[in-house]
């Protein structure tokens, strides 16, 4: 088995939810909508920063006990084994279990993902004892619980990460891990203090659940579809860093909730390739260049500081014959500009003229 790289140690590990919904068709055929919470001023780091539900890696989540109760509750071992895909497909460091711990690392981030969505927003992915038959054999929606006191095992879960298994427990149910597909996976640049390495998985869900935010670390909520997103990250009135931008750029690409989460179940033991940001100074903007360009730096925990160029974004665009970037990247109008078939399978993101998104209203 790998074993993680010890120069990420300075990373925080995270996991972050896409949490998908089904919808009647909308304008452009759209027909679902993802939810994602406006961070609070206090925990923000841009203007109206929105982002997927999600937090920090805990060592709860990697705890022996929940090997213990999942063979309690009758969850074979090769039930759990399914979620790891073989050891030839690309792992990111956040995926690669520790050769000091039981509890692989595909079922600890999901349980992190899943305690943090519902630490966040209060929806609790779960399976009940009567609705647990085995891993299902095909793409399905999430199952989800709402008829408990989820005030607070809200507030519990928040305060103390341990108790999301004793809520578990104490309702019976276990956390619905086969529902979540793995996604993405991104790392901050270097340069930035407080580095996290997130792993990024998506869910469906066929009905909207009821959302309850935490407000100490959220203000508000949204449900929109990828194109409404853009658009209002265009218009500034929501905030986004690369990772929630170039993500919803991806998804935009797919309009059918079916044909997504087909696509995502399909996928999901296909690898999942880490994207650190290799930042770049140009004389008329900011450029992150991400694997898959050449001039993606061999080790971009390098490039502790920007590299400053002094040509504009274009020149350094003709410079390049394989492109895989982000132009303008923390700006109102970034650009994705890509021209190599993306890794492990993924959707190609949306860099079409951007007219597309003025059509409608606010």
């Amino acid at each position: 088995m790998a074993t993680g790289d010890q120069s990420f140690n300075r990373y925080r590990l995270s996991s972050s939810l896409i949490l998908v919904t089904k919808i009647g068709e909308s304008n452009k055929n759209e027909n679902y909508e993802i939810l994602m919470i406006k961070r609070s001023d206090q925990t923000a780091t841009i203007k109206d920063q929105c982002v997927f539900p999600g937090g920090l890696f805990e060592s709860a989540d990697e705890s022996e006990d929940w090997l213990a109760y999942f063979k309690e509750f009758g969850v074979q071992y090769s039930d759990l084994r399914n979620l790891c895909p073989n050891d030839t497909v690309p792992r990111p460091n956040i995926l690669i279990t520790p050769v000091d711990t039981k509890v692989r690392r595909e079922i600890s981030t999901r349980i992190n993902a899943i305690r943090e969505t519902f630490e966040e927003v209060g929806i609790l992915l779960c399976c009940s004892r009567q609705k647990w038959s085995g891993i299902p054999k095909s793409h399905r929606p999430a199952s989800f619980k709402y008829d408990f006191d989820k005030d607070d095992w809200q507030e519990r879960v928040h305060n103390d990460p341990r108790e999301f298994l004793i809520m578990c427990q104490k309702l019976q149910v276990i956390p619905d891990l086969w529902s979540l597909y793995e996604w993405a996976a991104w790392a901050s640049p270097p340069t930035v203090r407080k580095a996290n390495e997130t792993v990024f998985f998506i869910t469906f869900l066929s009905e909207k659940p009821m959302v309850k935010i935490e407000l100490s670390e959220a203000k508000d909520f949204l449900w929109e579809t990828p194109r409404e997103y853009l658009r209002l990250k265009k218009k500034d009135v929501i905030g986004f860093w690369p990772p929630q931008y170039f993500e919803l750029s991806r998804l935009y690409m797919e309009k059918s909730f079916d044909k997504l989460l087909r696509f995502s179940y399909q996928r999901r033991h296909m690898g999942v390739v880490l994207f650190m940001h290799a930042i770049h100074t140009c004389t008329d903007g900011t450029v992150s260049v991400l694997p898959g360009d050449d001039m993606y730096p061999k080790d971009p925990r390098s490039l502790l500081k920007p590299r400053k160029l002094d040509i504009t974004m274009e020149q350094f665009r003709q410079q390049t014959k394989r492109i895989c970037r982000i132009e303008n990247v923390i700006s109102l109008q970034p650009k994705i500009h890509i021209n190599v078939q993306p890794v492990c399978g993924q959707l190609m993101p949306w860099t079409r003229n951007e007219d597309e998104l003025q059509r409608g209203s606010l």
